[in-house]
């Protein structure tokens, strides 16, 4: 884990001295997520993908809740805008956690043919064929949960 260095100054009437931060934001504080999504949204608007339109126009939506991004309705546009996400969130000292990351692959294509790992860029992700997001199961398989 690389130990970055932070300073900061307090305006009120001009500038306070420089001070070092040594306690920094952690995961569980209640604005860690809010100041999260608005990390994520620059990242979003810098690395160029297009937020207009309906999910219906376009070949990205991004839907995100603190750390967790779903992106994509083709490979290629996941590829494309997954890099240029990437460069982004590195260019703020952010990485993706490949352990934590999951890939679930919804389409025509029969379960069985599926591989077991996707790689996108240096990343090399477990596919899944269901997961658990906000509380809400979510599966490859169009019956669930109607299954008999």
């Amino acid at each position: 884990m690389q130990m970055v260095s932070t300073t900061c100054q307090v305006k009120s009437c001009g500038l306070s001295k420089p001070f070092e931060v040594e306690c920094g934001l952690r995961q569980g504080d209640p604005i860690a997520p809010p100041l999260f999504n608005i990390a994520l949204q620059a990242i979003i608007n810098r690395a160029g993908i297009n937020q207009e339109g309906t999910v219906f126009t376009k070949m990205t939506q991004v839907m995100a809740y603190a750390d967790d991004v779903i992106i994509g309705r083709s490979l290629q546009s996941i590829r494309t805008d997954f890099e240029a996400m990437d460069v982004e969130a590195k260019r703020m000292g952010l990485h993706i956690n490949e352990e934590k990351t999951k890939f679930m692959l919804l389409g025509k294509k029969p379960l069985e043919q599926r591989q077991s790992r996707f790689v996108m860029g240096p990343c090399n992700f477990e596919v899944v064929r269901s997961l658990s997001y906000l509380g809400s199961a979510t599966t490859e398989d169009p019956s669930y949960p109607c299954r008999r």
